[in-house]
């Protein structure tokens, strides 16, 4: 014989089915009433039928980042199935790009830099980070000693493949006085940079490998 307190149970989840239903229903009505986007109230609703313990962990991960384009959208795809909810911010302010107090430092001057540099012989680059000045940095790699071996990966290449490069018109792709966030910044680069022959691939891990697909 079905036991009497199942009857109870089976009725208590109907009519709690029953609730959820109505405060679901009453929930995307308003959304609807004030004119919140679509796909806003789709997410709502989605999210309104996980399981309670989802609902629970899911979302409260929450991180803002600056707003780099093309880069930005990978890590909303690659964060999104893992629950973090991802918001950007601008990566410069209007201040930062029309006021210029101090006259702009020529590139072979600046400090703490990394850069790319284009081989003369063929279509291979290379990105390099130096903590001195960059006309220094190129200095040493411009004319590099076969008696003293690894002491720039760029010199090392020049001497085994008989390459030079186009020290002269380099590309600078951030300047930053950290050592540790320098080496990083390569390491970024170093992996966007199709083409390149930088065999060294710095600290960046390979679970940031899918961001640059």
């Amino acid at each position: 014989m079905f036991p009497y307190h199942h009857i109870r149970v089976i009725g208590f989840v109907i009519k709690l089915k029953r609730r959820e239903h109505k405060e679901e229903k009453t929930v995307l009505t308003s959304l609807r009433t004030y004119h919140y986007p679509s796909e806003f109230v789709r997410d709502t609703r989605k999210r309104m039928r996980l399981p309670r313990a989802l609902q629970e962990t899911t979302g409260q991960i929450r991180v803002c980042l600056p707003y780099v384009k093309g880069v930005s959208e990978a890590v909303v795809r690659v964060l999104r199935p893992l629950g973090v909810l991802t918001s950007f911010r601008q990566h410069r302010t209007l201040r930062q790009c029309i006021s210029h107090l101090n006259d702009v430092t020529p590139a072979a001057e600046r400090w703490g830099i990394v850069y790319k540099v284009q081989c003369n012989e063929c279509s291979t680059t290379y990105i390099v980070e130096t903590g001195r000045r960059q006309k220094e940095h190129a200095r040493d790699s411009r004319h590099p000693s076969k008696n003293v071996p690894g002491k720039t990966e760029l010199a090392d290449d020049c001497i085994s493949r008989d390459h030079t490069f186009d020290l002269d018109n380099v590309t600078t792709l951030a300047q930053e006085d950290s050592w540790g966030k320098r080496k990083f910044a390569k390491s970024w680069f170093i992996r966007s940079n199709k083409g390149g022959r930088n065999q060294h691939k710095g600290p960046l891990s390979d679970i940031y490998r899918p961001l640059f697909r």
